[in-house]
């Protein structure tokens, strides 16, 4: 019989493996759990059938058909006895059973993998050999690759081929965008973040690339996505960890302007790195002979210094990344800290923050501003916004409205919460899901009274706990007056 604490790693170790995901860390773990345990080989292989297989067959003309999940009764119970805040809540309606969608036809070749899963046990061999079987396409069967998430709209007006898909929240294959009016964000899948500013014509080329053919854009590239490349129809802008704004007009110039760290900006044959304050023109290349009997794509490209005032900077959500999505579980102790890991990447005030719960209604929650001391170990409060209270409605934004400390971002702020106000604690109101890319650190419980100034140290998970993202983000709005050093045209 598996220990049920076992069985919880196991599980987070086999969603890792069939995600893709699994570390070289997590592979030996696995490897380790697996060997000699009869027990875990016929886990491991129901997974793996039941999971894997029945999920490359998803998306094919089909009837959904609800599926008893094997391990759900069991993962609550462990997750109820093992997690250091006293435990999650496992939402009703994913509590016991997952959907699935079976084809309409049979499809031969199930037993084979199960078969070559236990063979493979048997012989020993690297867990790495065990990932999930790669099966050739199946008539009917399409699968569509996404890059980029459409993450706010104001006063936006699409252009018909966009309209359809255009909704907040909506997630982008590669193809063309066209904005006539408006403002818009989109967040690619690298993390980079490009604000379009009016009337706009460009194609989603890939998860960290597009190209603008006409208009207007401001990008945002945290470290993760350094690389983030814009072609234009004479070039491209090369992002090495920065914010850019970037024009084409309809008679083909080309400007690039650097608010924060550095691009590199090719126009025709010509290459121009630019630091933080420099700008670019570039004039379209008429391919006309001049007097001098140089044509005038061998003129250069002109430097000059940045014109904020072509790009308002708008409020932008931290972590970009994170979707308010309704994730399957929910904290059900009280007393508990959390600060998200990504940082609150500009100077700023803290306007607006949001998350997702839909099964919690009546319970509050506030919202914090924390800083790291000695290098993130203990992390101290600074702005504390106002208690609310969920309505269990799904996405719900609130202003942050300061009570103590500051609104204002320092570098290396970030944006935490608490389960209840500041001198009173209830259960846990925001959803979240176990994956291997954890988004929050945990600063342990209880904490009944809290208030600005209060330092509280970063706390160990256990392997199953310490894999948690949670759909919360905060919303930081650029100070009214923004510094942004100049640098003399040559």
């Amino acid at each position: 019989m598996i220990d049920l604490r076992q069985h919880v790693e196991l599980n987070d170790l086999l969603k890792a493996l069939c995600d893709d995901t699994l570390s070289d860390e997590q592979s030996r773990r696995l490897e380790e759990l697996l060997t000699g345990d009869a027990d875990m080989q016929r886990y491991y292989v129901q997974y793996v059938t039941h999971h894997d297989l029945l999920r490359s067959l998803m998306r094919v003309e089909s009837t959904p058909i609800p599926l008893e999940a094997p391990h759900a009764i069991v993962e609550v119970q462990a997750e109820q006895a093992a997690e250091p805040d006293g435990g999650a809540t496992k939402k009703a309606t994913a509590a016991t059973t997952e959907s699935y969608v079976f084809p309409r036809r049979e499809a031969a070749g199930w037993g084979r993998y199960a078969a070559a899963a236990i063979v493979l046990l048997a012989l020993g061999l690297s867990v790495a050999l065990l990932s999930r079987p790669t099966e050739p396409a199946r008539h009917g069967v399409t699968t569509i690759d996404t890059v980029a998430t459409l993450s706010y709209a104001e006063q936006a007006v699409w252009a018909e081929a966009s309209a359809e898909a255009m909704s907040e929240g909506a997630t982008l294959e590669a193809g063309p965008v066209r904005l006539n009016t408006g403002e818009a964000q989109l967040v690619f899948d690298s993390g980079a973040v490009v604000t379009l500013l009016g009337h706009v014509r460009m194609t989603l080329t890939g998860a960290n690339r597009c190209t603008l053919h006409e208009g207007r854009l401001l990008a945002y590239v945290p470290p993760k996505a350094v690389g983030f490349t814009v072609d234009t129809p004479e070039g491209a802008v090369v992002d090495h960890g920065t914010e850019f704004g970037l024009i084409v007009t309809p008679g083909g110039v080309e400007q690039v302007h650097v608010f924060r760290g550095s691009v590199g900006f090719t126009h025709g044959a010509t290459d121009t790195p630019l630091v933080a304050g420099q700008a670019a023109i570039a004039e379209k290349p008429s391919g006309d002979i001049g007097n001098n009997g140089q044509a005038a794509d061998e003129l250069g490209v002109r430097l000059t210094a940045v014109d904020p005032s072509l790009f308002p900077r708008l409020p932008r959500w931290f972590p970009s990344e994170v979707k308010l999505i309704d994730r399957e579980l929910n904290d059900s102790a009280a007393g508990s800290v959390w600060v998200l890991n990504a940082p609150l990447e500009r100077s700023g005030v803290v306007t607006h923050w949001s998350f997702f719960d839909n099964d919690a209604p009546g319970r509050s929650v506030t919202p914090l501003i924390l800083t790291p001391i000695d290098g993130g170990r203990t992390w101290r409060i600074v702005g504390i916004g106002q208690t609310r209270k969920s309505d269990g409605t799904g996405v719900q934004e609130f202003t942050f409205d300061l009570v103590d400390g500051r609104d204002r971002i320092h570098e290396g702020d970030r944006f935490g919460w608490k389960p209840g106000g500041v001198d009173f604690d209830n259960a846990g109101v925001i959803d979240y899901s176990t994956t291997t890319d954890r988004n929050v650190t945990w600063l342990g419980a209880p904490h009944t009274r809290i208030g600005v100034g209060n330092d509280l140290a970063a706390k160990p998970l256990p392997t199953h706990a310490n894999t948690r993202t949670y759909s919360i983000r905060a919303k930081v709005a650029p100070l009214p007056s923004i510094e942004i050093p100049t640098v003399p045209a040559p």
